[in-house]
């Protein structure tokens, strides 16, 4: 569990600092906070609209690390039993720690402006990509 909040918690250091968050704490020592655990955290003092959405999404960047560990074990031929089972230990501990956690996505919904844009670009998104969308979904729909 301790390499996936290191890996949690440092994608949201790192996305802090390159987008001017500001980080002012970094903890990855598990603690005790009211009646719940906290296995670690990131305090950032300039969360704004523009970086709020990429701070607390952070370890979503890890999702595309997992698919080129892949590659990475295939490429370089890893076979036996104690591979398979490293692969398969950094895999889970990898698609673990890209997770947002609950406190990710209420710091991110606190900024409503951040929320309103986020909302706006996914519909807009939507509807240049509406074609594409339902013909990959095989959907007849559009075709008149």
């Amino acid at each position: 569990m301790f390499p996936a909040v290191l890996l949690h918690e440092l994608c949201h250091l790192l996305v802090g600092l390159v987008l001017n968050a500001k980080p002012v704490s970094f903890d990855i020592l598990p603690k005790k906070v009211d009646k719940e655990v906290v296995f670690g955290s990131v305090s950032f003092k300039n969360l704004r609209w523009y970086n709020v959405f990429f701070t607390s999404f952070a370890p979503l960047l890890i999702v595309p690390i997992v698919f080129l560990l892949k590659e990475l074990f295939f490429l370089l031929k890893f076979n036996g039993v104690f591979y398979s089972y490293l692969y398969f230990y950094l895999f889970i501990t990898f698609l673990y720690a890209s997770i947002p956690s609950q406190k990710d996505i209420s710091v991110f919904l606190k900024n409503y402006l951040a929320v309103l844009i986020a909302f706006a670009l996914i519909v807009i998104a939507f509807f240049i990509f509406e074609k594409q969308l339902f013909s990959c979904l095989n959907f007849n729909l559009l075709r008149r």
